[in-house]
């Protein structure tokens, strides 16, 4: 009786593709009308990924309301 070892998978071990995940944020109504906007935002930070041949895997998106502008909402009232 021989004791072969099990045979291995051929697996070919290629480059690992780093994945990025973009945080996209606006605080102000004036970034939203700039270049600073999301979709602005996205399409920069996507083309950034693409050059350095990273997958986006994952997209958190912020719109965040300046505190500023819920206390002024407040003493308007």
């Amino acid at each position: 009786m021989t004791d072969a070892a099990p045979a291995s998978p051929d697996v070919t071990a290629g480059p690992a593709i780093a994945k990025a995940a973009l945080y996209l944020r606006v605080s102000t109504g004036r970034q939203a009308e700039s270049d600073l906007s999301i979709p602005d935002q996205r399409r920069q930070n996507t083309a950034y990924c693409v050059a350095k041949g990273w997958d986006v895997a994952a997209e958190f998106v912020e719109r965040a309301i300046p505190l500023l502008m819920i206390a002024g909402q407040r003493f308007r009232r």
